[in-house]
């Protein structure tokens, strides 16, 4: 189970990370799971995401000001 200790809701997305765990995830408000997926990081490093082709970039903003860097996304 996740402990989501970061978590913000804007932009039509709900992004949420266990920096613990260093895994995330992401869902839109109207499309659900449809525009939504898994995040994973390294440290502070996102480094890998899956269920859509292209991070959408509400969730690139969301990500950024949570404190993560998106170096290549």
């Amino acid at each position: 189970m996740y402990n989501f200790n970061k978590h913000i809701q804007a932009q039509g997305f709900d992004v949420k990370v266990d920096t613990a765990a260093n895994y995330g995830c992401f869902e839109h408000d109207e499309h659900g799971e449809d525009l939504g997926g898994g995040l994973w990081f390294e440290g502070k490093n996102l480094v890998d995401y899956d269920g859509v082709m292209v991070l959408p970039e509400e969730v690139v903003s969301i990500l950024l000001e949570m404190g993560f860097i998106l170096d290549g996304f």
